[in-house]
């Protein structure tokens, strides 16, 4: 009698067990719904497209795409911005990477040469996500056709006081992606 009264028991909780399991789950779905339209709602605002999405860290990682358009002359192309978006079941999604780069079009202006990597950041350092960033502006390059991606590693970055491994960690970072380290800082990537 009393081992039937411990089953009846150990049975309802366990049912209880999974009830919560499936509640929380459609809590969760219904948070990162949420999120996702305020999330839609902002890149109208800001002329930002998802070019990406995956799932990073057991969360989803959205990359979007910005273009900028020069106000000079029209029709021309002077910046593409990357910008990687951590979506959490917090009220708010969480902007981690930002990757920032001009656009240099040819003398005759009629195609663009290069691009010039003006800034590559990221809030969370070693966890994959500012090569995903990476990985997609490369990907959005080279549907550009464009040979050539080079910038300038700042002295903030290579001189880092609070992390001195941090020069280190950045010139890997680059060379993974084939970029060369030449002796100024000044990284360049030659493309096909």
């Amino acid at each position: 009698m009393f081992r039937n009264s411990m089953d009846e028991l150990y049975q309802k909780i366990n049912s209880q067990k999974e009830e919560l399991s499936a509640l929380q789950q459609t809590a969760d779905t219904i948070l990162q719904t949420l999120n996702i339209q305020r999330f839609l709602e902002k890149l109208n605002s800001e002329n930002e497209a998802i070019f990406s999405i995956v799932i990073h860290n057991r969360k989803p990682f959205i990359i979007t795409l910005q273009l900028e358009y020069s106000s000079t002359y029209i029709g021309y192309l002077s910046n593409i911005n990357f910008y990687g978006y951590i979506v959490d079941l917090s009220p708010t999604l969480y902007q981690d990477n930002r990757l920032f780069s001009s656009v240099h079009y040819n003398a005759a202006g009629t195609k663009i040469e290069s691009v010039f990597l003006i800034d590559n950041m990221g809030e969370t350092r070693n966890q994959g996500y500012g090569s995903l960033i990476m990985e997609a502006f490369l990907s959005y390059i080279k549907r550009l056709q464009i040979k050539k991606v080079y910038g300038t590693l700042s002295p903030f970055d290579t001189a880092d006081p609070l992390d001195p491994q941090h020069e280190n960690l950045l010139h890997h970072f680059y060379k993974k992606f084939g970029f060369r380290i030449l002796p100024d800082n000044r990284i360049e990537l030659q493309i096909g």
